[in-house]
């Protein structure tokens, strides 16, 4: 939900991805309620995952490649800068072409981590690095998108209007991007508007 300045009210990624709510908790909620106190007129549905189903769905070999392992999910010890590297040394070490879905996943992955630590900066580059990585993956322009709304977030005008730049520059001739070319016309203007007001 935003308000009438298309700030975003609350957490402003809350609910952007899959959430499993105490899933890390050694014995997990049985269920999770939720109360909605200002509903839109359209969108914000919610979804649920079945991850028994998800896995049956699996492809053999990879539920091969699985069988066995375990994971800790434990958000209090949580190693997040050592998950980053080694996000960052799969997406640089394995480049060949078989790798590419894992590749784009850890550079996304990589990204939300130092947006979820706050590392604004970091995480908007990459976001970007994303697309510079992957130029013909269906989200490489959310990817570069992405960058820009942090940047924005950050009141980073210059980053912000090199991000839309870019964005425009790579994007620009896709006829599916042609609303947020629009849109990035106007952030453009509206931060060189901004920086003209600060720099008198």
């Amino acid at each position: 939900a935003v308000d009438e300045k298309g700030e975003p009210i609350g957490l402003s990624d809350a609910g952007r991805e899959w959430p499993s709510d105490l899933s890390y908790m050694r014995v997990p909620s049985t269920a999770s309620a939720l109360y909605a106190v200002t509903v839109p007129p359209s969108g914000g549905e919610t979804s649920f995952g079945n991850m028994y189903r998800a896995y049956q769905h699996l492809p053999d070999e990879v539920k091969l490649r699985i069988d066995g392992l375990t994971a800790i999910h434990s958000y209090s010890t949580y190693n997040f800068e050592k998950a980053i590297k080694q996000y960052q040394m799969l997406v640089d070490r394995y480049t060949e072409e078989k790798n590419e879905k894992d590749r784009q996943a850890a550079q996304y992955n990589a990204a939300r981590l130092l947006e979820g630590l706050q590392r604004y900066q970091e995480a908007a580059k990459q976001f970007q690095r994303y697309a510079e990585l992957f130029p013909n993956a269906d989200d490489a322009p959310d990817m570069v998108y992405e960058s820009v709304t942090i940047y924005g977030r950050m009141h980073d005008n210059k980053g912000l209007i090199a991000g839309l730049q870019k964005f425009i520059r790579e994007f620009g001739h896709k006829p599916e991007q042609a609303e947020k070319i629009v849109e990035a016309h106007r952030k453009i203007a509206k931060a060189l508007l901004e920086q003209h007001d600060i720099n008198g």
